[in-house]
Formats: C-alpha cells, sequence, structure tokens
C-alpha cells in the first residue's frame, strides 16, 4: 500500500509539472521592484506564470496574493511587445505549499497570468519586467519572480 501511494504522489508531481510548460526564462524578483532576463526564444508562444510566496490576509477580494506585471520584449535592441497582467484567482495554480488559518494564508504558488503574450522572434530576446504588489492585506512577500513557460 505504501509504494502506491508514492507512486500515485509521483505521477501527480509529475502531471502538475508538465502541465505548465517548459520553462524559458525566469525574471527574478523577491519583492516589488524591476529586472530583466535574455533568453533564445525558439517562435514557440509563451505564457507567463507569477512564482509567488509570501502572506497575506484572505478575503472574498483577495483570495490569492494580488501582484502586478508591466512586460516589455525586446529582440536587437527594438521593443517587439508588451504586456501587462495580474495575479487572479484561476484554476490553472501549481502550489508545493498552501495554509490558511483565520484569514492569513502563507503559500507558495505558481498562478498562470490571463494576459496575451506577443509572438516574438527567433533569436536573443531581452525580457524586461516591472512587478507591484497590491491590496493592503499584504503580510510578507518572499517571492514575486516571473516565469515564462513554452505553451
Amino acid at each position: 500500500m505504501r509504494s502506491s501511494l508514492g507512486a500515485h504522489a509521483l505521477a501527480l508531481v509529475l502531471l502538475a509539472t508538465g502541465c505548465r510548460g517548459k520553462l524559458v526564462a525566469t525574471a527574478e524578483l523577491k519583492d516589488a521592484g524591476s529586472t530583466e532576463v535574455h533568453f533564445q526564444s525558439t517562435g514557440t508562444p509563451l505564457v507567463l506564470w507569477a512564482d509567488i510566496k509570501g502572506s497575506w490576509r484572505t478575503d472574498s477580494s483577495h483570495p490569492i496574493l494580488p501582484v502586478h506585471y508591466d512586460v516589455s520584449f525586446f529582440a536587437n535592441r527594438t521593443m517587439v511587445g508588451r504586456t501587462s497582467c495580474e495575479t487572479r484567482p484561476s484554476d490553472h495554480r501549481v502550489c508545493s505549499s498552501m495554509v490558511t488559518v483565520g484569514s492569513q494564508t502563507l503559500a507558495n504558488c505558481e498562478d498562470r497570468l490571463a494576459c496575451e503574450v506577443p509572438k516574438l522572434p527567433p533569436g536573443d530576446i531581452l525580457m524586461r519586467v516591472a512587478g507591484t504588489r497590491g491590496g493592503l492585506g499584504l503580510v510578507v512577500m518572499r517571492n514575486m519572480s516571473l516565469n515564462a513557460r513554452a505553451e
């Protein structure tokens, strides 16, 4: 019975990891601010995921930690597109941990963002990210990086 449980747990981890797509780039942000990262585009469509770790006061208006991103993409020093995204409740969430006690939630989750990434040409891409945190319910922010994943 024990090995069967272990096999099911491993299958769930592999399924959760696979549903997000291949990680192409991570723009590291520990808190609000800006950063940039270079990656090699293959021209494959990308999806952005917020990699959030923190704690906040949960209520009906803040079921997840509110974070906003402004993202610009450059190829050969020319802007090829931009998008703006924010975390929202979604069925596309993968959490390594999430605990709610009373009205406070502590979580480490990756949330798929509902924003469209422009079509990027193959080659070197610079992704410039500015992240802000919203809501008055924030208690602690430990990470708010942005992941670009192949769709």
